[in-house]
């Protein structure tokens, strides 16, 4: 069925080229309509050339059988414009919006639906050419276009506002913009729910103009972020929804947020999920993910420079190890070993930060995992870890329940643990004797 309608949308293209302008200005209706219908096929294929070059023969159909502001003439004109905007060519998209606008204000034939969309469709394309303030008049009347019906409360109102504020907050009126954010997530609120895809998205633009507004209001913007990053979570249905360059954004934004506060930790943190989500989204070697990538080193040198990590012994906060904890925690329940030895890397003079960690990874020690704790030398900083806590029964004990586990399961992680710390392991056995499990653990190992 595709293919027959590709066959007959690209005849009729074929068919059209051949005719002289005389034949084509005596064309009737019905050739019009079948150059509307091919043009729609060839805009599924992409072919938006071919789409243009018949709609605009079907418009002036139109227009000679039954009028310049007619249905049929409008219609031409809306494909035309869908076709601009898809291809990104904002100024032909903004000229053809415009005569439907004219249309409108000529007769009033288009319908209240099709001159709001029209607004809205100018108001991007004048956006996408710099021209903001002209972006703004319109989507204001798109506004009052909604607010002049009943029951107008809806989705559509509730998007054009979201608009209008993004639009407000580029020329700088923060404060205004900041109301037309939370007029819309009322709005969205109320008609779809708390937990929407739609409600994240205006969260995000309202932490925007509320860092904007400056550092007393960069609290409040965090919170917006974090409120459109667990909406998106909460809305998503599989993974894939999780993978999006929108959320990858919001990571982002937050984390340069954080930076700002000087919380560099989180900040950390924050980029390296949207460098994840970059790299799955548009692909390793990208330049989305290549310059996100690069920005995570950077802020990563920056932690280190400010606690000098291995050189300090400068305690963590609360708040990074309530964090640090949480993280290994969701790593566990993702079955993420990855991100878990980052963390526990990322703070090795953390004794709470090692003790959860080893007891996470006990769980993950399975034939899959295996292989990436033998390339990163897990047995060897467990080692060190277990070194530099020896005071720590707790993380000793937990320190030698995953150094069993890994000798249970694999031949190569015995081997390097006979290699690295026989005596280690007789040592902190001998340091805590009356510890049952840390003796238990002691003995599994020295008996294997």
């Amino acid at each position: 069925m595709a293919e027959s309608r590709k066959k007959l949308a690209l005849d009729v293209y074929a068919t059209m080229k051949t005719k002289t302008p005389e034949e084509l200005k005596a064309a009737d209706a019905k050739s019009g309509a079948f150059w509307v219908l091919a043009a729609l096929e060839l805009r599924n294929l992409k072919r938006f050339s071919e789409s243009n070059e018949l709609l605009e023969q079907a418009l002036s159909n139109s227009i000679k059988h039954f009028g310049e502001n007619s249905e049929e003439a409008i219609q031409s004109l809306q494909l035309m414009l869908d076709n601009f905007m898809l291809q990104k060519k904002f100024s032909d998209a903004e000229f053809t919006a415009r005569k439907i606008l004219n249309a409108h204000y000529s007769n009033g034939q288009v319908t209240r639906a099709t001159l709001i969309e029209s607004l809205q469709k100018v108001a991007i394309s004048c956006d996408m050419q710099g021209k903001t303030k002209e972006a703004k008049e319109m989507i204001e009347q798109a506004v009052r276009l909604f607010e002049s019906q009943e029951n107008y409360e809806t989705v559509g109102y509730a998007t054009a506002l979201q608009q209008l504020a993004s639009f407000t907050d580029a020329l700088q009126d923060h404060i205004l913009a900041e109301q037309h954010f939370r007029k819309s997530i009322a709005v969205l609120e109320k008609v779809n729910g708390f937990e929407s895809v739609s409600v994240a998205s205006a969260y995000h633009g309202l932490g925007c103009c509320l860092e904007s507004q400056g550092q007393t209001r960069w609290l409040e913007a965090e919170m917006a972020f974090r409120k459109s990053i667990d909406l998106r979570k909460k809305a998503a249905k599989s993974d894939k929804d999780l993978k999006t360059a929108v959320l990858a954004l919001t990571f982002h934004t937050l984390a340069e947020l954080c930076l700002k506060r000087g919380d560099v930790f989180q900040s950390m943190k924050l980029i390296g999920q949207a460098a994840k989500i970059r790299s799955e989204v548009f692909g390793n070697d990208s330049s989305e993910a290549t310059l996100t990538k690069k920005r995570e080193n950077e802020i990563t040198e920056i932690w280190k420079e400010n606690n000098n990590n291995d050189n300090s012994d400068k305690p963590l906060t609360h708040s990074e190890i309530r964090s640090g904890t949480n993280d290994i925690n969701n790593s566990l329940i993702g079955n993420n070993c990855e991100e878990i030895i980052r963390i526990m890397k990322l703070y090795p003079k953390s004794q709470t930060i090692q003790e959860k960690s080893f007891a996470a990874l006990q769980k993950l020690v399975d034939q899959e995992n295996i292989a990436y704790f033998l390339k990163v030398d897990l047995v060897g900083f467990v080692f060190e870890s277990m070194e530099r806590h020896i005071e720590f029964a707790n993380v000793v004990q937990n320190s030698l329940s995953l150094l069993g586990r890994l000798a249970y399961e694999d031949e190569q992680c015995l081997s390097r643990i006979r290699e690295k710390g026989m005596d280690k392991i007789k040592f902190v056995m001998s340091k805590f004797p009356s510890r049952p499990l840390i003796q238990r653990y002691g003995d599994e190992i020295l008996n294997y």
